[in-house]
């Protein structure tokens, strides 16, 4: 007589099939323990943490603005200086000496705010000094890439920023785009631009200091 034949198995009985399930159960019980919501929105991380989480991160966040404010003073840059901040760190004003043509007839005071989601979103930087830029807006906004939330990185130090706007404030960057009449003067007739810039910056900016 023949041997009797082994039992046929049966789709999804496996033991694989089982673990799949327990990594499966595994799995959902970890997400739960995080409390991971896929539909949570990730640019604002305050909603990843607890309450407790997040306070401690925004200590340290002004630990951090104080910090860098310190250092910044301690510098003694030519071009930029921070003259006060106010609302907890969080905004500051700072006055701009640029050192070249057609701008160093005078200066230009501006505001940067360090929203409560920073360092994770970027600071709004707006010049309360009127100026005749190519990259500076009628309301003071200036174009920089890295103020842009997809292009942000919360490492970015503020004086790096300063440093960055001082450069374009003292060399406007074409390819950024913003006034566009300006742009094109600029492009076509750099005489004339430079000329409107130092007649408009005499009338308009800050006294340097002395």
């Amino acid at each position: 007589m023949a041997p009797p034949s082994p039992p046929k198995k049966k789709h999804g009985s496996s033991g694989n099939a089982g673990g799949h399930k327990d990594k499966k159960r595994g799995e959902k019980e970890r997400d739960k323990d995080c409390g991971v919501d896929k539909d949570l929105d990730v640019s604002s991380p305050e909603q990843l943490l607890s309450t407790e989480a997040w306070e401690r991160i925004k200590e340290a966040a002004v630990t951090r603005l104080k910090t860098e404010q310190a250092e910044i003073v301690a510098a003694e840059s030519d071009l930029f200086k921070v003259e006060k901040a106010t609302e907890g760190e969080r905004k500051w004003t700072i006055l701009m000496t640029p050192n070249k043509p057609p701008y160093n007839q005078g200066a230009f005071r501006l505001t940067i705010d360090f929203p409560q989601e920073w360092p994770y979103k970027p600071p709004s930087v707006a010049f309360q000094t009127k100026t005749y830029h190519p990259n500076i807006d009628e309301k003071g906004h200036i174009i920089y890439p890295l103020l842009v939330s997809e292009n942000w990185k919360p490492t970015a130090r503020v004086e790096h920023i300063l440093s960055e706007i001082g450069d374009i404030l003292s060399t406007p960057r074409m390819q950024y785009g913003g006034r566009h009449d300006l742009i094109e003067l600029a492009l076509t007739d750099s005489k004339a631009f430079e000329t409107k810039a130092a007649e408009f910056t005499k009338a308009n900016s800050e006294a340097r200091p002395l």
